[in-house]
C-alpha cells in the first residue's frame, strides 16, 4: 500500500495526542479510524509499530526478549512505559514528517 509520509505522521500524531489515555500506540490509533483518519493509515502505522517491535504483542515483551529489559521489576514501570512510547511517537512522527511516500 502507498501513502504519504506525512499521512502517517500526521495519523502518529494524533495517536500521541490520546497516548495518556490509551496507554497503547496500537490502541491510540484506533481512536481514530473511525474519526476521518482514513482506515488504510490506521493500518499502515499499526504495521509499521507491529514491524518493529518483531511481531511481538507488547513493547514490554520485545523489550525484555530483545534486549534483555526487564521493566515490570522496576515500581514505576508504567510510568516508564508510556514515556517510552511517547518518545517513540516522537521519533515516529519526525521519521515520517517529510514529503514523498511510504510503500509497506
Amino acid at each position: 500500500m502507498k501513502i504519504k509520509n506525512k499521512t502517517i505522521s500526521e495519523t502518529f500524531k494524533k495517536a500521541k495526542s490520546v497516548l495518556n489515555q490509551m496507554q497503547f500506540i496500537c490502541t491510540s490509533l484506533q481512536v481514530f479510524e473511525p474519526l476521518g483518519t482514513t482506515r488504510a493509515s490506521v493500518r499502515v502505522c499499526k504495521r509499521i509499530v507491529k514491524d518493529r517491535m518483531l511481531n511481538y504483542i507488547t513493547l514490554e515483551s520485545y523489550l525484555n526478549n530483545q534486549h534483555n529489559i526487564d521493566l515490570v521489576i522496576n515500581p514505576n514501570w508504567v510510568e516508564e512505559m508510556l514515556n517510552y512510547r511517547h518518545r517513540w511517537l516522537d521519533s515516529l512522527i519526525e521519521e515520517f514528517d517529510i514529503d514523498g511516500y511510504y510503500e509497506g
